[in-house]
């Protein structure tokens, strides 16, 4: 099955994932029903749900779970990409021994479930990523209450070694809305998609009020700063802070 996806696969993943993003984000405040095809993978993702009666909260669960899905679905798309315009592109492995990413994963997902449960800070949107123990925290605040709040239990929690905060604070009117950040992370996913030199399977990107945040690591500082390069070159990024760690 995977054999079957191709490069076009991919892009229409991108592309098409955007736009169910874009979606979800809208309805998540009213009703709204869509059909997203995948006409290249032949896949068809088709939802109907009204939303308007759920609580912000669920709405955004609902985003990142789609959101999730089509993340999924693109990397699956990559197994099976035998050439990008040409190229022979293959997934990166991944830098880190096995059983080093499950202990980041277990970590990454106990900290993400305590910033859930916690009735302070629930509600904001903070991402948790962790790489050799290394924890990060990217997201948005209100009080500075609340990202102390988030600092201490990322610090408390089992096999972390360090903690490293790109919070920014919420802004009561920002110029840069959801929509503005998803497209800007799709491009730049694309982007680092199309580059063979990459291994863009290997790079986290999360983008904040416009500003890009970088993660994860990589073979070498070639590709940090082809990475950096490419997001800073996408429309409308505000800026780019790396985090990208270089394995050799």
């Amino acid at each position: 099955m995977m054999g079957l996806f191709s490069w076009h696969c991919v892009q229409n993943l991108i592309l098409q994932g955007l736009k169910l993003q874009r979606i979800v984000a809208c309805c998540v405040s009213k009703p709204c029903a869509f059909d997203i095809d995948f006409p290249s993978c032949g896949l068809m993702i088709s939802s109907e749900e009204d939303w308007g009666q759920r609580t912000r909260r669920k709405g955004e669960k609902y985003m990142k779970k789609y959101s999730m899905m089509i993340y999924a679905l693109t990397l699956l798309a990559l197994c099976g990409c035998s050439s990008l315009a040409g190229s022979t592109y293959g997934v990166a492995e991944d830098q880190r021994k096995v059983g080093t990413i499950a202990s980041d994963e277990q970590i990454k997902l106990t900290i993400q479930e305590k910033l859930l449960k916690d009735d302070a800070i629930k509600n904001l949107n903070i991402s948790t990523f962790c790489y050799n123990g290394h924890v990060y925290l990217v997201g948005e605040y209100g009080a500075e209450k609340e990202r102390e709040r988030a600092l201490e239990i990322a610090h408390h929690a089992s096999g972390v070694k360090s903690v490293t905060a790109y919070l920014l604070r919420k802004k009561k009117e920002d110029t840069c809305g959801t929509t503005d950040n998803l497209e800007i992370g799709a491009k730049i996913k694309a982007t680092l998609i199309g580059d063979k030199d990459i291994g863009s399977t290997n790079i986290d990107v999360k983008v904040i009020q416009c500003n890009v945040v970088l993660l994860g690591i990589v073979g070498s500082e070639k590709e940090v700063a082809k990475a950096i390069a490419h997001a800073k070159s996408v429309t409308g990024v505000k800026g780019v802070t790396s985090y990208l760690k270089a394995a050799k």
